[in-house]
């Protein structure tokens, strides 16, 4: 089975993360016999300050070599974000009580997954891993064959992290799922409506909905 990994993020964390996704995502799928191919969408920051989760403090360089993937994609912020929607969010109340910054964040990584299907062809795979770069995965390991298995017709998520919405950080699908849920960016205006705010897992809950999509979750924490 040809299976792609896109990784995403900032670069936060890649002394724990990078070995974790490794062992837990990369290393068991190539030892069932799967060709497994990489791409890193790396939004570059130099400094993160992050008051909502805590976060605060340089962000050191980020080697090409990173997680094995066939292409790093270095993009920045200024680049990656939408203005207009940007704007269109703070119009609603401020989910997160940060003065909008996970709104930014947000649209960042949303941006950065609509980037990667321009950036690779999904249609050439059978399975399409979506996971954030800074997941660091705890030691009960992946039932990686039922995992592949079912992803053939519903998109695989954690059962972890929902809050109000579906978890969007690790998903597991088949590439035209992947390609549908990669693209959710377009979404937001619809979402935004129906919900009053912009919250990354209510968009992706929205997205399932929209369309027409019903997934599996599994037990696999981060």
């Amino acid at each position: 089975m040809k299976i792609l990994c896109v990784f995403f993020g900032i670069g936060r964390g890649l002394n724990i993360a990078e070995k974790s996704i490794f062992s837990n995502v990369i290393q068991p799928m190539e030892n069932l016999g799967h060709e497994v191919s990489a791409i890193y969408i790396l939004n570059e920051v130099a400094f993160v300050s992050n008051q909502r989760s805590g976060d605060y403090g340089s962000i050191g360089s980020v080697s090409d070599k990173t997680f094995n993937a066939n292409k790093i994609v270095r993009v920045d912020q200024e680049s990656l974000l939408n203005v207009q929607l940007y704007k269109l969010s703070k119009t609603y109340p401020d989910r997160h009580n940060d003065d909008y910054v996970s709104n930014k964040n947000l649209l960042c990584q949303l941006e950065m997954l609509r980037l990667s299907t321009e950036c690779i062809n999904y249609m050439e795979f059978d399975r399409v891993v979506c996971c954030r770069d800074d997941l660091s995965f705890q030691k009960k390991p992946i039932k990686w064959n039922h995992m592949l298995k079912v992803s053939s017709k519903h998109p695989v998520v954690s059962i972890w992290g929902w809050h109000n919405g579906i978890s969007e950080r690790f998903v597991v699908s088949s590439s035209l799922h992947a390609h549908m849920l990669a693209n959710r960016i377009s979404l937001v205006e619809k979402c935004m409506k129906k919900y009053g705010r912009l919250n990354g897992e209510e968009l992706m809950h929205f997205a399932f909905n929209y369309y027409s999509i019903n997934i599996a979750a599994v037990d696999i924490k981060t």
